[in-house]
């Protein structure tokens, strides 16, 4: 995810609120299994299939305290 999130040299942290290139991330029907926060950045979008939905889940060694994580931007974050 993060990889998708970052491709084409997308802005994310360290960027002082602001993005040049806005995106949508698209992952398909399936369940996927993270072992590090997703991290989104401005103006980004995850889309899955609205009739077939996937399924982020955490493996059971996964330490953080979220699997999304927006608050990368914020000092204490």
């Amino acid at each position: 995810f993060n990889a998708a999130i970052a491709d084409g040299n997308r802005c994310g942290i360290g960027c002082d609120s602001s993005t040049t290139t806005p995106a949508i991330v698209y992952f398909p029907h399936g369940t996927y299994m993270v072992n590090a926060p997703i991290v989104m950045y401005y103006y980004t979008q995850l889309v899955g299939d609205a009739t077939n939905l996937p399924i982020i889940k955490a493996f059971s060694s996964f330490s953080s305290i979220t699997i999304l994580d927006a608050d990368k931007y914020f000092p204490r974050g």
